[in-house]
């Protein structure tokens, strides 16, 4: 077995912005993608450079900013991501190079984003979607796999909410809730296996911030 090369990646952007009014900002990007001699764990279960592939997408965001007088204060963003394959090459001849369509990996991920603040209080809310996530067909060749996890990652959305007060001037009490809904989302097991890995489940985080 050979040694293992270095993984890399090379990555191209072309950006446009436009300052639609004094509180909305609108943001375009274009990129290319290129990771090369990927590193994981081959069909022998043993470490080795996997695969190479390129990319390239678009993504959309628009962020607002404003103050609302006595009111206080809210922000928020919203993106959207489009990747495809432009190009791919594998290492390990039992994995396809699947040049029909994106694998391991979602072509549509979407994020977006509040939060307001109010004297002593401050309050967020973030939500995280993952598009679909489809398999190589050598993935798909065990029927009691499939049968188990299917032929696709099933989208998911998940939600953290966050609620901070400050107590005193040095003091800030902060409470963190991450997939507030308890999503049962998947991230991708690559291979024929029967299993993908659980995103974590619903946590909630209690600080004390103390400033000096």
């Amino acid at each position: 077995m050979g040694r293992l090369r270095p993984e890399s990646s090379t990555t191209g952007e072309l950006g446009l912005a436009w300052q639609l009014t004094p509180a909305l900002r609108a943001q375009a990007t274009g990129f290319l993608l290129q990771f090369r001699d990927q590193i994981g764990y081959s069909s022998e279960s043993i470490t080795r450079n996997l695969y190479s592939r390129s990319t390239g997408g678009l993504e959309g965001e628009l962020l607002v900013g404003t103050g609302l007088g006595r009111l206080g204060r809210l922000n928020g963003f919203a993106n959207y991501s489009w990747t495809t394959l432009l190009d791919e090459s594998v290492s390990d001849p039992a994995f396809t190079s699947q040049m029909d369509r994106l694998t391991w990996a979602p072509a549509h991920t979407a994020k977006a984003g509040v939060s307001y603040a109010y004297q002593r209080v401050t309050a967020a809310l973030q939500a995280r979607y993952q598009g679909a996530v489809l398999r190589k067909d050598s993935d798909l060749l065990n029927p009691e796999n499939r049968a188990l996890r299917g032929d696709e990652v099933a989208p998911w959305l998940s939600v953290d909410a966050t609620l901070g007060v400050e107590l005193f001037s040095a003091v800030t009490l902060r409470a963190k809730v991450t997939n507030l809904f308890d999503a049962q989302g998947r991230l991708v097991k690559i291979q024929d296996a029967p299993f993908d890995y659980p995103i974590p489940g619903r946590k909630l985080w209690l600080a004390l911030e103390l400033r000096t």
